[in-house]
């Protein structure tokens, strides 16, 4: 006869498979939350490393969460935010946009790209696009919102400066119209005279290479946005730069009476350039000298050698720049505010083109001005060629690839 099984043996079996049945649940549980925490974790490193501010806030408004990048849109730190109301970074006259806000997040509903401005904690404001979502809890209920703020202040300051743009250029296209409808008169009048004839004829020419010299600067700044620009360079000495630049704006320093003084190095000087470029260079930026002095004026243009650079001044006594617009000031479209009240303001587009051609030839320009009254001295530094082979070389094409 076998041995009796013990009758309590079942039941310490039974335990044993229950316990294992609870330890093997526990670290489930574990492992799940493992992966939980975990994601938690990644979830929340994504949101500080975004580049546009995630917020999360109640339905009273108050804030849950805010990551870096909200403090470095708006200033505050998340522990200066974080259970406080979101109407802070509102301006008093947008504050009922908060309520709007709310009210579509209660409602369930989603509010995409919407366009407004928000203020920083050193009180300057920020133009920002928001995308804001209702948050929901298990059972689907609504209980507060995720925002996402992104800076557009800058896009809003380009399509300003655009739009400025378009109407001083339809101003500047329109401009010579008059005069030449004008002189056309003058040629149909049976009584004209052969120097009125004459006169009538220099005021048509005058305006038509006004109008082909802003149609040629529309086409630089296009082909230069689509990276279309071809460089012919070639080795030439500065003095014949200077001389072509100075031909061009002659005139326009003439008719207001300025005084131009050009000072060059005894020795010559050579460089690698794209000889119609760098003349449109110089001739820019003394355009603008007479331009923007009033009549009488005195302007400089002063050619000298430093180390290995060709360096070019160009310098004035006009109405200098304004420290709020130097930061922009070689950005395209950008408009002082005394050029666009001024009838010869130009488009704006000239200094964009002067930084963009002598940048491609591996130079670099700068602009200094002590404000408004005190004039303006732009310069600019291009490679020279040194040496005994400094007037040996060849033509060579430098194609929009390179």
């Amino acid at each position: 006869m076998g041995a009796q099984e013990h009758p309590d043996s079942h039941a310490l079996q039974r335990e044993v498979e229950s316990r294992m049945r609870v330890e093997e649940r526990l670290a489930q549980a574990e492992r799940e939350l493992g992966d939980y925490v975990e994601t938690r974790a990644w979830l929340g490193a994504v949101v500080d490393s975004s580049d546009d501010a995630i917020i999360s806030k109640g339905l009273d408004g108050r804030v849950f969460s805010w990551n870096a990048a909200a403090t470095r849109l708006f200033g505050y730190t998340a522990e200066e935010m974080i259970g406080v109301p979101l109407l802070r970074i509102i301006p008093p006259h947008l504050q009922s946009e908060e309520t709007y806000i709310l009210g579509k997040i209660q409602a369930g509903e989603r509010i995409d790209h919407f366009e407004t401005i928000r203020m920083r904690k050193d009180g300057r404001l920020v133009h920002v696009s928001i995308t804001v979502s209702p948050v929901r809890n298990r059972a689907g209920k609504v209980i507060g919102a995720s925002k996402i703020a992104r800076d557009i202040t800058a896009q809003r300051e380009e399509q300003r400066r655009k739009d400025e743009f378009l109407a001083i250029l339809a101003h500047e296209l329109r401009n010579p119209l008059a005069p030449i409808l004008s002189a056309v008169s003058i040629f149909q009048h049976e009584a004209t005279s052969v120097a009125q004839r004459q006169a009538a004829e220099r005021i048509v020419e005058r305006q038509v290479q006004k109008m082909a010299r802003l149609l040629d600067d529309l086409l630089d700044v296009s082909r230069i946005a689509r990276g279309r620009v071809e460089l012919r360079i070639e080795r030439v000495e500065v003095r014949k730069l200077v001389s072509e630049a100075v031909e061009t704006v002659q005139p326009a320093i003439d008719a207001k009476g300025h005084r131009l003084r050009i000072t060059i190095a005894d020795e010559p000087i050579w460089i690698d350039a794209d000889p119609t470029r760098i003349s449109q260079v110089l001739g820019n930026l003394l355009s603008n000298a007479a331009k923007y002095t009033d009549a009488g004026g005195q302007i400089d243009l002063d050619v000298s050698v430093d180390g290995t650079d060709a360096v070019f001044t160009v310098s004035d006594n006009g109405i200098g720049i304004g420290p709020d617009f130097m930061p922009i000031l070689f950005s395209r479209f950008a408009q002082g505010p005394q050029a666009i009240t001024r009838s010869e303001g130009g488009l704006g587009i000239g200094l964009s083109l002067v930084r963009e051609f002598v940048e491609k030839h591996g130079g670099k320009v700068e602009a200094h001005s002590a404000g408004p009254g005190h004039g303006s001295r732009f310069t600019v530094r291009l490679p020279r060629v040194c040496g005994r082979d400094s007037e040996d070389a060849s033509a060579r094409l430098i194609a929009p690839s390179e």
